[in-house]
C-alpha cells in the first residue's frame, strides 16, 4: 500500500494512552490524524510557504502542513509566524486539547477480545514486528496490541520519523502552541469522529491486505536503507504543491478500488467538508482574520480546498513575499 495513506496520522500508538490515556502522554507529543501530508516551512525554504491569501474585509490565510517533528518543517517560518499573530483565529484540522485528543486515541482502540496476532496470522504479525524492530529495537508489534489495524498502517513512516526527533511537536502543534501562548481564538475543522469515518468502514480483509502491501512498500524503503517520509518531506521543502502531487500519484495506484476508495474519503470528501467550513466562517466575520492550517495535499488539485474554495466565488492566491501579507 502507498505511503501517501500512511501519512494520515500524526505521532506514535503507545500503549499507555490506550488504556488510561493520562494528559501527561500528550505532552509527548501524542496527538493524531492530521490526515494526508503536512506542510512546513523550514530554513531551507523560508520563501517558499504553502502559504495562499484569501481576500476580504480583512484577509485571511491556508497554509498547508506537514505532520512530521522533523525541525526543517516544524521550525515556523517567519512570515507564517507573522501572519498567524495578527490573525483573530487559528484553524487546524482537529483541536489539539486533551479532551479531543484522548477522544481521537479512543477512536483508535480496537474492540473484542481477539488478539493482533489471531487478527493477522502468525506470518503477518512476524513482518509487522520485524518491520518496526528495523525502525528500532525498543518498538514491536506489541506497541499496537489493542490498536485499530487500520491505524497501525496508517501510522508506520511517522513512527520513524518521531523516534528520531523524540520530543518535537509536528507542526500543526507547533502552530497550536504558538496560538495559545498568544491568546488567539483556536478551533478544529473536523472532529476525530469525522476524521476515522471512512477507516471504521473498512472491513477487516481490507485493512489486512492493506497492512501488507504497506509493509511491502516500507521494507523496499528498508532494503535500500531510505525513509519512506523523506520524500514527502523533500517535495514539501521545494514549496511546490504540484511536487507534493506528483509524490502521491507516484504512491497511488487509483485503479485499485480500495486505494480509489481510501483516496476518496481522506482527501476528497474531507477536502468538501473542511471547505465548507472554512468558507462559512470566513463568510459570516468578513471582518475577521483567520488562519486555516491543513494537511498539504488538501491544497492539490482539480478538487482541493483551493478549487473549491474559488468554485465558491473567494479570490485566492499564494503569497510569494512578506508584501503580499499586508493590507492595501
Amino acid at each position: 500500500m502507498v505511503q501517501f495513506f500512511r501519512n494520515s496520522i500524526t505521532q506514535i500508538f503507545y500503549r499507555d494512552c490506550l488504556t488510561d490515556m493520562p494528559s501527561s502522554s500528550y505532552q509527548r507529543g501524542l496527538t493524531i490524524w492530521l490526515t494526508l501530508f503536512v506542510s512546513l516551512i523550514s530554513l531551507c525554504a523560508e520563501n517558499k510557504p504553502l502559504l495562499w491569501r484569501v481576500e476580504g474585509t480583512k484577509p485571511s490565510f491556508l497554509f498547508g502542513t506537514i505532520h512530521s517533528p522533523d525541525p526543517r518543517v516544524s521550525t515556523l517560518n517567519p512570515i507564517v509566524e507573522e501572519v498567524l499573530l495578527d490573525s483573530d483565529g487559528l484553524f487546524t484540522e482537529l483541536r489539539f486539547d486533551v479532551e479531543t485528543m484522548q477522544k481521537a486515541m479512543r477512536l483508535m482502540v480496537r474492540d473484542g477480545d481477539a488478539s493482533l496476532k489471531e487478527l493477522l496470522g502468525d506470518s503477518l504479525y512476524s513482518r509487522l514486528d520485524e518491520t518496526l524492530k528495523n525502525i528500532s529495537p525498543l518498538v514491536s508489534a506489541q506497541l499496537f496490541e489493542k490498536a485499530e489495524i487500520w491505524s497501525i498502517f496508517l501510522s508506520l513512516s511517522l513512527l520513524e520519523h518521531q523516534l528520531k526527533f523524540p520530543g518535537r511537536a509536528a507542526l500543526d502543534l507547533v502552530l497550536w502552541h504558538k496560538a495559545q501562548e498568544h491568546e488567539i481564538f483556536s478551533d478544529g475543522l473536523e472532529t476525530p469522529e469525522e476524521q476515522v469515518q471512512g477507516m471504521k468502514e473498512l472491513t477487516l480483509q481490507e485493512q489486512i491486505r492493506i497492512l501488507e502491501e504497506s509493509l511491502d512498500v516500507y521494507q523496499e524503503y528498508q532494503t535500500q536503507r531510505q525513509s519512506p517520509l523523506e520524500d514527502l518531506v523533500e517535495a514539501y521543502l521545494s514549496g511546490d504543491i504540484e511536487a507534493i502531487g506528483k509524490e502521491m500519484e507516484n504512491q497511488v495506484d487509483l485503479e485499485d478500488p480500495i486505494n480509489r476508495k481510501l483516496f476518496d474519503f481522506l482527501l476528497i470528501e474531507r477536502n468538501e467538508r473542511m471547505a465548507s467550513r472554512i468558507h462559512e466562517t470566513i463568510t459570516t466575520s468578513s471582518d475577521s482574520s483567520f488562519f486555516f492550517a491543513v494537511g498539504a495535499a488538501h491544497f492539490w488539485g482539480e478538487q482541493s480546498i483551493l478549487e473549491i474554495l474559488r468554485q465558491k466565488g473567494l479570490a485566492i492566491s499564494r503569497v510569494q513575499s512578506a508584501s503580499l501579507i499586508e493590507t492595501p
